[in-house]
């Protein structure tokens, strides 16, 4: 199956008119197409950067979470798709594969961990958030690259480079959700 790479409001929003659970396919002409989520965002917390639990996660591994109020540029456009969650004292990004929810999120879930020192390249650094934490700062002699993921400067660049899917293409997509026309269940 071909990929076709999506930016990821336009994605998520199709996903959840859809409700797809799995991966979300396409059939075009083409063939058939799987969609991949694409793009970069940053999660930024509400809390207060000085709570003790934030530092006591900074002290060990280097991970500073990012926070309302100061959050950087993205210099890059990730394909497939990367949330940054914070940075270290050197400017890199930490990020995961998964938007998580910031009320609920952090040593519950097994989501990889990736670093990103600059703008070319990320790297797996651990599979949570709880083994990278328990590393503390040894995690950075064990750099391993993730092939998987590609920067670009900008999300033209990526499109100029891979397969990227548009609005047009999506059946029943709608930018608002409120405004699609859907049967109703009786007459």
């Amino acid at each position: 199956m071909k990929k076709l790479y999506l930016d990821y409001p336009i994605y998520d929003r199709y996903r959840e008119q859809t409700d797809a659970d799995e991966a979300v396919t396409l059939d075009l002409e083409g063939g058939t197409y799987r969609l991949v989520r694409a793009g970069t965002e940053i999660l930024a917390l509400r809390g207060d950067p000085k709570d003790p639990y934030y530092r006591e996660i900074a002290g060990k591994s280097g991970l500073n979470f990012i926070f309302d109020g100061n959050v950087p540029e993205i210099p890059f456009y990730a394909v497939p798709y990367l949330c940054i969650i914070g940075r270290d004292e050197k400017g890199g990004f930490f990020a995961v594969r998964n938007r998580p929810d910031p009320e609920e999120w952090f040593f519950d879930e097994a989501e990889p961990v990736y670093y990103i020192p600059g703008r070319k390249r990320v790297f797996w650094i651990a599979g949570s958030l709880e083994e990278l934490t328990g590393a503390g700062s040894s995690w950075r002699g064990d750099l391993r690259e993730s092939r998987k993921i590609r920067l670009y400067p900008s999300k033209e660049a990526a499109e100029r480079n891979r397969p990227f899917a548009d609005a047009a293409m999506l059946p029943y997509y709608e930018a608002d959700p409120g405004d699609m026309d859907l049967p109703l269940p009786f007459a």
